[in-house]
């Protein structure tokens, strides 16, 4: 369809569609998107495995992958950079490189009718260069997200450990309101209080949309991960390498397993996730005989089959809880957090079993382990609840509706004729 408008999608890191989180949700967002947008994905191009995303991609997508070289430099020139164009610590060199890159020049010539970045590390170096709608799409509120990075790692790592996140925070809290400044319109995954959308974003047309899950990937059960024992296996899907999935892992080891394995002796918990050899993931799975931890998977499905319960004992971080959308998609069983279905509108004892705390879920899961009846009605409504409210179909197509009516305004004006039209 040659009347379909341009789009040009920016985020660090590549999508593949068997990973789990935001990099899910974006692959999502470009096959969902491309039915009605001619879209282009940049990203940064980092091993063999991003150029086989870009392939696995290119079916329905531009593919741009930007091969910049990062260089170590004096800390004070580091600092400097910091100050200048705020960004937290882990991700500054690989912006540097991106913005040096041949690739991102050439894109930055070209013109789009819509660009939509996922990170607000861009600010102005993209928002603010690019001709076309700019919309800043937010994962979460990047404040909220690294204070809770910092505490859980004053906890996990130490003073010193504490201080660096907590200067990302900083650095973050900077940066993201630089980037809503720069951003005509906004797209939030991660829920937000009607109280707090003006003062965040201002009066910018903002839209609550996660994206939602590809329901037909998990409709039918997949083998499961080989031998997991006789006793009942219990799951947590998450980024194991990121502070609050930490915490929240060993939490769940320290302070809710003693009072499930007096139940059940044979129960398992399999921390399913790339861990990147964090300590602390390591030290609770060969401390722990009954706790497992996979590391990087190609497929969570296998696991999530596998599952007598998923269990979400996060307490802290924001945005969208995708990981408990793929649980649900799959039918299986949950015992959660308050804090880990933020923003799910769940229902206690309907959706999920959710607890106040961690040490609170381990009545829930002892409930749950012993009640086959329950279990099952548990998954039969997740299943239900994923139809009507997590589907990826229909919520990219409510996205792409909204995004052609703030094209409107911007067609209507080019064309010189009085718009009338008002944000939404």
């Amino acid at each position: 369809m040659s009347d379909r408008p341009s789009l040009l999608l920016l985020n660090l890191f590549m999508v593949h569609p068997v990973d789990s989180g935001s990099k899910v949700v974006i692959y999502n967002r470009i096959v969902e998107l491309s039915k009605r947008f001619r879209v282009t994905f940049c990203c940064l191009e980092e091993n063999a495995t991003d150029r086989a995303g870009a392939d696995a991609l290119r079916e329905h997508a531009e593919v741009v992958l930007v091969r910049g070289v990062w260089r170590e430099r004096a800390a004070l020139a580091r600092l400097a950079s910091l100050l200048w164009e705020p960004s937290a610590t882990e991700f500054a060199p690989k912006l540097d490189a991106w913005f040096g890159s041949e690739e991102m020049r050439t894109l930055l010539d070209r013109r789009f009718d819509l660009i939509e970045v996922h990170s607000s590390c861009w600010h102005r170096r993209v928002l603010r260069r690019l001709a076309g709608l700019r919309v800043l799409v937010a994962h979460n509120r990047e404040l909220d997200y690294y204070r809770g990075r910092a505490r859980a790692a004053f906890r996990l790592g130490g003073r010193w450990a504490g201080l660096r996140a907590a200067f990302d925070a900083v650095l973050v809290a900077w940066q993201e309101q630089r980037a809503i400044d720069a951003a005509d319109a906004i797209v939030s995954v991660a829920p937000i209080a009607p109280a707090d959308r003006e003062h965040w974003f201002g009066r910018r047309p903002v839209l609550c949309n996660w994206g939602g899950v590809d329901l037909e990937r998990y409709r039918e059960p997949t083998t499961s991960p080989g031998d997991l024992g006789d006793g009942p296996t219990l799951v947590f899907v998450a980024a194991m390498f990121v502070e609050s999935a930490i915490d929240g892992a060993t939490r769940f080891v320290i302070e809710a397993l003693p009072e499930i394995a007096r139940a059940f002796p044979e129960v398992r918990v399999v921390l399913v996730g790339d861990h990147r050899d964090r300590p602390e993931v390591l030290r609770l799975a060969s401390e722990h005989a009954r706790v497992e931890a996979t590391g990087w998977v190609e497929d969570v499905r296998p696991h999530l089959a596998a599952a007598d319960l998923v269990v979400a004992p996060i307490l802290e971080g924001s945005g969208v809880r995708y990981k408990l959308m793929e649980a649900f998609a799959a039918a299986r069983p949950v015992v959660a957090t308050q804090k880990a279905a933020e923003g799910l509108a769940l229902c206690h004892r309907h959706d999920a079993l959710l607890a106040d705390d961690v040490r609170g879920m381990a009545p829930l899961v002892v409930e749950a382990l012993g009640d086959p009846a329950l279990r099952r009605r548990l998954a039969e409504n997740a299943r239900e609840t994923a139809r009507a409210r997590f589907d990826r179909v229909a919520e990219h197509a409510r996205l792409a509706d909204w995004y052609r009516d703030q094209l409107a305004p911007t067609a209507t004006a080019a064309a010189g004729v009085p718009s009338h039209t008002t944000p939404s």
